[in-house]
């Protein structure tokens, strides 16, 4: 298993690759894609009906929020939480986008780097919502990221996804000594 160790600026890092690995994944199903740097939307894209791979997206004009999470040993059934959901609505409103969530998940443990796309309103329907007192339309959203809810997600027909696996041992995994060249 590769060990996540967190350095200096990880985190940054962690969310602009995966915004670019979302854009990119969608642009290479054939959508348009645009980076945004607006509160609420990281990614814009636009989904042409006769494009293969998005079928089971919006056709039009998408905003996209993209999480990202690289889990460390033990800690790989948590949930991804948002706390405002509502900033991300309001923005796709705005922009007139329908709302995209796009998760990317790395699970050292599994090998696996997993990538979730689905419409808000999917999920909506499998996130646990804790809401805030007096104003239920805010509050926390979680969605479970163990083993068998991330295994039911990829099985779902209105989620799109794709998964990366990748070698055990960490760097230079094939061979069993570092040589110079």
């Amino acid at each position: 298993m590769i060990e996540i160790k967190k350095g200096a600026g990880f985190s940054r890092f962690e969310s602009r690759f995966a915004e670019y690995l979302a854009g990119y994944w969608l642009a290479r199903a054939g959508c348009e894609v645009a980076w945004a740097d607006i509160a609420g939307i990281d990614v814009f894209a636009l989904n042409h009906p006769s494009e293969r791979g998005t079928e089971r997206l919006p056709t039009g004009f998408l905003g996209v929020q993209v999480k990202a999470r690289a889990r460390r040993g033990g800690r790989e059934g948590m949930a991804v939480k948002f706390q405002n959901l509502l900033s991300f609505e309001n923005a796709c409103s705005r922009w007139k986008a329908h709302p995209i969530m796009a998760f990317v998940a790395d699970f050292p443990g599994r090998n696996a780097l997993h990538i979730l796309f689905m419409e808000l309103r999917t999920f909506k329907s499998i996130a646990r919502h804790k809401p805030e007192k007096g104003e239920p339309e805010k509050g926390e959203w979680a969605l479970p990221m163990n083993r068998e809810s991330i295994e039911s997600h990829l099985g779902a027909g209105n989620i799109l996804s794709v998964t990366f696996s990748y070698p055990s041992g960490g760097w230079n995994a094939n061979t069993t000594t570092n040589r110079r060249a």
